[in-house]
């Protein structure tokens, strides 16, 4: 499969079907973030534009496989635009924050909390099993803070992701 690199200093790089799925103008696209995943692969997060530039897209790429999703306004639910991702007995929650976001604590069904890694690109990533959903309850919201600690959010985790 051709692809097109996504950032010049990236080792990785979107496939040419999906840049062409999501009209994406592959000069807007931003790393926003690496992450080293449970099983050693590593999960790489951009954003990037349409050509059209109405809308933004959130795209990964992991494992070989990429997906991307656009929206005319990111954060029109909040601070965060929260992707999902079922693979294998993983289920990843994934997204990119608003610049205002310095703190991610997502809370599962029992009530208790998980640190989310977020980066300096305002990607985020929270990793779990099956069977640790399974056991402890399924990811339920996720707390968001600013710099000064104050919680700007309660943002709910998709349906797949929290076990519907």
């Amino acid at each position: 499969m051709a692809v097109l690199s996504a950032d010049p200093g990236s080792m990785s790089a979107i496939p040419a079907q999906l840049v062409r799925h999501l009209n994406l103008d592959v000069a807007s696209v931003r790393e926003a973030g690496t992450f080293v995943l449970e099983n050693g692969s590593t999960l790489d997060v951009y954003t990037g534009a349409r050509f059209d530039n109405a809308e933004r897209c959130l795209i990964t790429l992991a494992g070989g496989g990429a997906a991307g999703a656009c929206s005319p306004n990111l954060f029109a639910q909040g601070p965060l635009y929260i992707g999902e991702a079922v693979a294998d007995d993983r289920i990843r929650v994934v997204g990119i924050a608003r610049p205002d976001v310095a703190r991610i604590v997502l809370v599962d069904a029992a009530n208790a909390t998980h640190p989310v890694n977020l980066t300096e690109g305002r990607a985020f990533l929270w990793e779990t099993t099956g069977e640790a959903i399974a056991s402890a309850g399924a990811p339920r919201i996720m707390k968001v803070y600013d710099a000064a600690g104050r919680q700007i959010a309660d943002m709910p985790v998709p349906q797949t992701a929290n076990g519907g």
